[in-house]
């Protein structure tokens, strides 16, 4: 998504939860007789809580930021929460994040794509081989159909580039959003292209977080900022330290709490609570968390025109996806692609762009800044983020599909890109999932290694990024994490 582009959804998601009526808030005492306490409302906290809620299950969602939404900004983040980027790349951080009711599904365009079977897979050059997913593809496939119901995907006909699915997509594709040009004007080469399964209401605070109060055992509360995550002896949890909007401290206490508050405000919540027995933070024993921040690159790839216009009766623009370059990739070594398509038959001009993985590197990462404090006083986190060579070589690899595509569809090349790229806003990686806490945070159920009852929520557990939105698995797993906590529960 273009920065216009996310500027105009910025617009458009103000303007719609201005005067928006939320679910009620609880009061902090409420919190005592919660079973399971979520810190974060966005889609992995959100999501979690009604479907933990649904069951009986006593839940409190918590939500850091304010309820005050202007039309003009996003809610106030830099006196509440400031963050600082290091060189090489001065990363946006401002424009990137969303604290208030539904975190940055507000700034989501809706895109919900799988990943990729190889994205999970050992053989996956992207994939360390002491640090492999504790997961497979095939673990996650029940709770993407699952996913994709509570998000509301639409998507159309799979092919045999596209991420393998047993079921069909839970909504038809809109007779709009069909890439019929597009298949017309790329199949006689022989390139294969779809529709970008998508989301008919991403905002969660539209959609859940009104849900949650349905439910008699959900409580969601506003305005409360978590400070500090308090252990106790033996490995557990014994509650959190928390800050109102009168400022007043809170305990919070519960059977188990999840930390789903994005992947740079996770692992500086961990890294802020030192205690005795974590002297380096919570589930940093092993200097991990953090580490491993990981985004998705944005490129243009080429801008083409047509010699021979296509007739396209009524459609002034089509756009769609293809995955068939990511078996190409994989076998050279390289990061995952997908490229996306933008047709307009009034001038017959075609854009080729693509979103490129980002291979984990340990010295991309969240610290603690030395710097920076935040309006009470704690440590801002400060990310350092770099791109390597295999990006570099993924991108010079996609640049020449794209001559490929021109040549196979009589195109003129009116505009080649020049390999700049542009950040796609997801934080994903800095608590990396795996069965050895000295090579990741949180194990196969997303509980943070040497506790007992802290669990991690969200984008944060992911082991590589592949090439597409993160929303759709960060659902599926919170749903995964939801049975888990439930059968704990029994």
């Amino acid at each position: 998504m273009t920065d216009s582009t996310r500027r105009q959804w910025l617009r458009t998601v103000l303007a719609s939860l201005t005067g928006l009526t939320l679910p009620a808030c609880g009061r902090p005492q409420d919190a005592d007789a919660a079973d399971v306490c979520i810190v974060g409302s966005g889609p992995a906290g959100a999501i979690l809580a009604c479907d933990l809620a649904r069951r009986g299950v006593k839940t409190l969602l918590l939500e850091g930021g304010p309820v005050e939404i202007s039309r003009h900004a996003r809610p106030a983040d830099a006196r509440n929460n400031p963050i600082s980027a290091s060189d090489p790349f001065r990363y946006p951080i401002d424009r990137t994040r969303f604290l208030g009711d539904g975190g940055t599904s507000n700034l989501w365009g809706g895109e919900c794509p799988r990943f990729q079977p190889i994205d999970f897979d050992s053989r996956n050059p992207y994939v360390q081989a002491d640090a492999p997913w504790p997961i497979s593809y095939d673990d996650i496939e029940p709770y993407y159909e699952r996913a994709e119901s509570e998000l509301s995907i639409s998507g159309g006909e799979s092919n045999r580039y596209s991420p393998p699915r047993k079921a069909g997509f839970p909504f038809p594709l809109t007779a709009d959003r069909s890439p019929t040009c597009l298949r017309g004007l790329l199949d006689a080469g022989g390139w294969v292209v779809e529709p970008t399964p998508q989301s008919r209401f991403p905002r969660v605070a539209q959609t859940h977080l009104p849900k949650l109060a349905t439910y008699p055992s959900g409580t969601f509360l506003r305005r409360t900022r978590v400070t500090a995550i308090v252990t106790a002896p033996g490995g557990g949890i014994a509650w959190l330290l928390a800050r109102g909007a009168d400022n007043a401290e809170t305990t919070i206490r519960a059977r188990f709490y999840v930390l789903a508050c994005g992947g740079i405000e996770t692992p500086r919540l961990l890294l802020a609570s030192k205690t005795p027995e974590h002297p380096r933070g919570i589930g940093n024993a092993f200097d991990q968390v953090g580490r491993r921040f990981m985004e998705h690159l944005a490129m243009e790839v080429a801008t083409l025109r047509l010699r021979t216009r296509q007739r396209c009766t009524g459609r002034e623009y089509e756009g769609g996806i293809s995955w068939q370059f990511s078996d190409e990739l994989k076998k050279r070594g390289l990061g995952n692609a997908v490229l996306e398509f933008g047709f307009r038959p009034s001038d017959s001009t075609l854009r080729i762009s693509a979103i490129l993985e980002m291979k984990t590197q340990a010295s991309n990462r969240v610290v603690l800044s030395e710097r920076d404090t935040d309006a009470l006083g704690a440590p801002a986190a400060e990310v350092t983020v770099a791109i390597s060579d295999d990006e570099r070589r993924t991108w010079e690899h996609v640049q020449l599909v794209g001559r490929r595509i021109a040549e196979a569809t009589d195109a003129q090349i009116v505009e080649l890109g020049k390999g700049e790229f542009s950040w796609c806003h997801h934080h994903m990686g800095t608590c990396r999932m795996g069965l050895d806490p000295r090579t990741s945070v949180v194990d196969k159920d997303l509980r943070v290694h040497g506790t007992d009852n802290l669990y991690v929520a969200g984008s944060a557990p992911f082991v590589t990024v592949g090439a597409g939105s993160p929303t759709l698995l960060l659902t599926a797993l919170s749903l995964r994490l939801a049975d888990h906590l439930a059968d704990r529960m029994r």
